[in-house]
């Protein structure tokens, strides 16, 4: 073999990149790089390319690096850095050259590890001093982020960049006044300087100082006026202080001085979708879909597809169909969330076969998201297609690996249940992952111990993660609630109370406001929310913060804030927001205070509050015992498997009797029991909801007993609710309803009697209400508000027990997320929007997977 000499290469190569990719730079790698081959192959490499020996040669190799970077090339480009700094361990361009690509690749951890051993060699590089900060911000290792800007400033005290990598971390971390008071004495040293004014404004938008803000951007904008950055941090401050007409000012502001200004632009249809001005998005809608029809451009296929999430169905079926050929050319540069999300949106519509090009390239794109991934792999398990396993597989393919073992567990769970996929978890090897997929990893898990019955050791084992780990607002959240489903309703309180000690930060009010409501304190949630930025009040998650107002008794601030949420809701507002309120609100009591009142949670609220707003109710001593006896539904004999174990969970308790009717069991009852026209009702039913609504209220007036519903895992014997009253025990919803998967009551219970009058009645009507109201918590709830007037006006004591929702987790953890609620089998499935997904092409998770892939 003819060696050809080291620049000739070098020069063959940079014209022909598949060549020293396949033959030289894949067999180049220092010990314990993941990027390819073992160590000993890196001396194999010699017969190709002779280590360099002079700066010319490193120069060429990093040339070459940084056109494999350019390329796309990763693996390469990252080979090539590492060899040039075998020769030169402090090649500057070669190490920043490594991070970078190491970053880009999802690898920060390694990416850290590259920075630490620059230091080690030259401790005061303030750039790679700068870089560790940011690096460890975009990890969410906010704390190590500070420390490491203070070890950097002591270092480099004069470097202004590092003093504003360490303020940004500070304002990044929740630590506004520290970052602030960082900034002072910059900004005292220039006061007019447009970029430190910028970075204040932002840290006072962060730590929602508002009111602050907004009077320094005036004038900031005032003492600049053709700085357009700053016109666009004013109209996020009025975005965020809820006035977007303000906002929208700002923002045609700035594009008087740059009107393709694409910020601005985007900034601008914001703005008219919280004003809900449907005619000034379909008018931008228009003007980027001509953009499009032009040239192909990234950013206005960008606004393109956000207007398209915001607009009224009717407006979408021509738009699309415009906007089709451009936002196909445009689509590589887009989100790939977005493309979905407007595949979804188109579905229903029924233009999926006008999109399936786009969504083609979609499938066929590289690399892909983790979040996409699992959408993907979502709908494909929806369709229920056969071969949906075989069809998910070469998602995985396009997954960066931490991601990648990840989404195979998701898989895992759905194909072969929750326990297969903690078995092939604990195999999967635990490497240093970015703070997200911690994260992302830790709600997994919690996940399918769920769905294994294991909600106490989710709860333990998070305690133990969590003593190690930075509490943010997301992992608080997951332990709290994992805290009230294992029932350990002391610690859920304590961990609440040590986060609400001090004044929680703009990001964490309405997180600590919304676990107050669900410990049935509405008042003190509500006035923890209003110290929220109001735009954040307004978000169409926070549902549960109208329902709290409309609980105290402030219906006119709930129903303008729902009619708000309503409007914001666009396109999808009648598939989604409609079914999210579940029937609460029925304005007719609020409209006509002197009538007969329809919003049940409003008027059972209201009955507790007259008695005394006790959440417990004694009942009468002599009130007849609830019999130990068990009953369940499903509409059919057979089980999905994920079903079974939960409701062998009830079944498997000593010395109580257990039921579970399907539906012909079920008619069989009622005709023997109640007769013919109690069988008649339950056959119109239009859902296996109505169904087993209507039943367990029959069964339960007639027999007396415990009702659970199929997806609540029992955890805990029901003796430790059963203890706390008699008659008819309950569970009311933060909202004010009571809920009806878990009923304990005495045989004939007058509560009981009247609710099953009712929907048998409403079922023989046809009654067009929504299930939540005809045969669900809303009926039970307008039954125990008849039933507590009923004994107020006889002047008995009511026997009944109302105790707050979270105290479920005593005895069951209410409804695990099963998968069998993704399927088509499920009664709520038809609510959702199927797409149909093209044939994935390209290698299987079985088949040998191409060099590098791992990467």
């Amino acid at each position: 073999m003819v060696v050809p000499d080291r620049l000739t290469l070098l020069s063959q190569a940079q014209a022909c990149m598949p060549d020293i990719q396949a033959k030289a730079l894949p067999l180049i790698n220092d010990p314990g790089s993941p990027d390819g081959a073992p160590p000993a192959l890196a001396h194999q490499s010699c017969g190709l390319i002779p280590r360099p020996a002079g700066p010319s040669d490193l120069r060429q190799l990093l040339l070459l690096a940084r056109k494999m970077a350019g390329d796309g090339d990763g693996p390469a480009c990252r080979d090539a850095c590492r060899l040039i700094l075998q020769q030169d361990p402090v090649h500057r361009p070669a190490r920043l050259l490594l991070i970078q690509s190491l970053t880009e690749a999802g690898r920060v951890a390694d990416a850290l590890d590259q920075i630490t051993r620059h230091l080690t060699q030259i401790p005061a590089d303030a750039a790679m001093l700068r870089r560790r900060v940011l690096l460890l911000r975009q990890d969410d290792r906010l704390t190590d982020a500070v420390r490491a800007g203070h070890e950097g400033l002591r270092l480099c005290p004069d470097d202004p960049g590092l003093r504003l990598a360490l303020i940004d971390a500070r304002a990044h971390s929740g630590d506004a006044g520290g970052a602030l008071s960082e900034l002072q004495p910059l900004l005292s040293q220039a006061p007019d300087d447009a970029d430190l004014m910028l970075r204040q404004l932002r840290i006072l938008r962060l730590d929602a100082q508002l009111e602050e803000a907004r009077r320094r951007a005036d004038l900031a904008v005032m003492r600049h006026p053709r700085d357009i950055r700053l016109w666009l941090e004013l109209a996020l401050i009025c975005r965020q202080s809820d006035d977007p007409r303000a906002g929208l000012a700002a923002c045609r502001a700035a594009l008087a001085l740059q009107p393709d200004h694409p910020g601005a632009a985007q900034e601008q249809l914001e703005m008219l979708i919280r004003l809900a001005d449907h005619a000034q998005i379909l008018a931008l809608a228009h003007q980027a879909a001509a953009i499009l029809s032009q040239t192909p451009d990234a950013v206005a296929a960008l606004r393109l597809c956000r207007a398209l999430t915001a607009l009224p169905g009717d407006a979408l079926p021509g738009l699309l169909r415009l906007a089709l050929p451009g936002l196909r050319i445009s689509a590589a540069a887009l989100p790939g969330d977005l493309i979905w999300q407007i595949c979804v949106l188109a579905e229903p519509l029924g233009l999926g076969p006008d999109l399936e090009p786009l969504l083609s390239d979609l499938l066929a794109r590289p690399r892909m998201d983790l979040a996409l991934a699992r959408s993907l792999l979502m709908q494909l398990f929806t369709n229920g297609q056969p071969d949906w396993v075989q069809q998910t597989t070469p998602l995985a393919l396009r997954l960066a690996e931490p991601e990648r073992a990840l989404f195979l567990c998701e898989l895992a769970a759905l194909d072969q249940g929750a326990a297969a996929a903690l078995a092939r978890r604990r195999r999967d090897p635990q490497g240093r992952d970015p703070a997200r997929l911690r994260t992302a990893r830790l709600i997994l898990l919690a996940r399918l111990l769920r769905q294994t019955g294991r909600v106490q050791l989710a709860a333990r084992h998070q305690r133990m993660v969590l003593r190690r780990q930075r509490l943010d607002p997301t992992l608080f959240r997951l332990q709290f609630s994992t805290l009230l489903q294992a029932g350990f309703l002391a610690e859920a309180r304590a961990l609440l109370r040590r986060i609400d000690t001090d004044e929680p930060g703009a990001r964490w009010r309405m997180i600590v406001a919304q676990s107050w409501a669900e410990l049935d304190q509405p008042d003190r949630a509500c006035r923890i929310a209003e110290r929220a930025p109001p735009d954040r009040r307004s978000a169409r998650g926070d549902l549960w913060y109208p329902r709290c107002l409309l609980r105290i008794g402030r219906v006119a601030e709930a129903r303008a804030l729902f009619d708000r949420l309503g409007a914001v809701a666009g396109a999808r507002g009648g598939t989604h927001f409609g079914p999210s309120i579940n029937g609460v609100l029925q304005m007719e009591a609020e409209m006509d205070p002197g009538g007969e009142p329809d919003n049940a949670a409003l008027l059972v609220s209201a009955a507790i509050r007259r008695i005394g707003a006790a959440p417990i109710l004694d009942a009468p001593f002599d009130t007849p015992p609830i019999p130990q006896q068990i009953v369940q539904y499903w509409d059919s004999p057979s089980l999905p498997r994920d079903i079974a174990a939960v409701t062998a969970s009830w079944a498997g308790l000593r010395g109580w009797r257990y039921q579970r009717f399907d539906r012909g069991a079920a008619r069989q009852f009622l005709q023997d029991r109640l007769g013919r026209d109690w069988r008649l009702a339950l056959e119109k039913a239009r859902s296996p909801t109505e169904e087993s609504d209507f039943f367990r209220l029959c069964w339960l007036a007639v027999e007396g007993g415990i009702y659970a519903d199929c997806d609540d895992w029992r955890t805990g014997h029901p003796r430790r609710l059963l203890s706390r009253g008699r008659g008819l025990i309950l569970l009311r919803e933060p909202v004010g309803a009571v809920a009806n998967n878990f009923i304990a009551a005495m045989p004939r219970h007058p509560a009981l009697v009247w609710a099953a009058v009712a929907a048998r009645h409403a079922l023989d009507q046809r009654h067009n209400d929504s299930v939540w109201s005809k045969t669900g918590p809303g009926l039970l709830t307008r039954a125990v508000a008849w039933y507590l007037d009923d004994c107020a006006r006889k002047g008995t004591a009511p026997a009944l027990t109302i105790l707050p929702q979270y105290m479920a987790g005593l005895v069951f953890d209410p409804h695990v997320p099963l998968t069998y609620k993704s399927t088509t089998s499920y009664w709520n499935a038809d609510r959702r929007s199927r797409v149909t997904l093209p044939r994935m092409d390209g290698p299987r998770l079985t088949d040998p997977q191409p060099p590098g892939s791992a990467s």
